[in-house]
């Protein structure tokens, strides 16, 4: 049995898994992303060698509300900074690099990538989405989507839709 989390308060967390090890990535009130790779051993015990922290994402400052996991070892974060950052990351040299993706006037709640289209989105207590290219590192567009001035919490995408979850107890798409 291991415990991972004394060395941070966490905040949001999010895992990923594959075949022979699991990675957590926690937010932390800190204004740090911390990444631990927990591997397997042979009789499919859990075990964290050493107990050490594979990485640590600096850059934010503010709060960590939400990190999320993506294909090629990224991951996107958001902030009551007002920042959305995507971070690509690499365990094995311990570097990271990251995007800022910029607008909403007020904390960053969520966000998401929709991978097939390249877009990022987040969602703010502004009562905004802002859907972001990728590639371009650009705006590509603003949505102001009905939930009546309040705060838009979560976000979901897929191919035809992007859901957003507001305070005012409302999923619209």
């Amino acid at each position: 049995r291991s415990t991972l989390f004394p060395y941070t308060t966490l905040f949001r967390s999010s895992i990923q898994t594959d075949y022979d090890s699991i990675l957590v990535a926690s937010g932390t009130v800190f204004r740090k992303v911390i990444i631990w790779k927990i591997n397997f051993t042979k009789d499919n015990n859990l075990f964290v060698k050493d107990e050490n922290i594979s990485l640590t994402l600096s850059g934010h400052k503010g709060v960590i509300f939400s990190v999320h996991f993506y294909p090629n070892n990224t991951l996107c974060s958001t902030s009551d900074d007002r920042i959305t950052k995507y971070w690509k990351f690499d365990l094995n040299n311990k570097t990271y690099h990251c995007d800022d993706f910029t607008g909403h006037s007020s904390r960053v709640w969520d966000s998401k990538v929709f991978v097939p289209q390249n877009i990022l989105v987040s969602v703010s207590e502004d009562a905004t989405a802002f859907v972001y290219d990728l590639t371009d590192k650009k705006c590509i567009g603003k949505l102001i989507n009905g939930h009546e001035g309040w705060n838009i919490r979560s976000v979901e995408i897929n191919k035809d839709y992007i859901w957003t979850g507001g305070e005012d107890g409302r999923l619209l798409k």
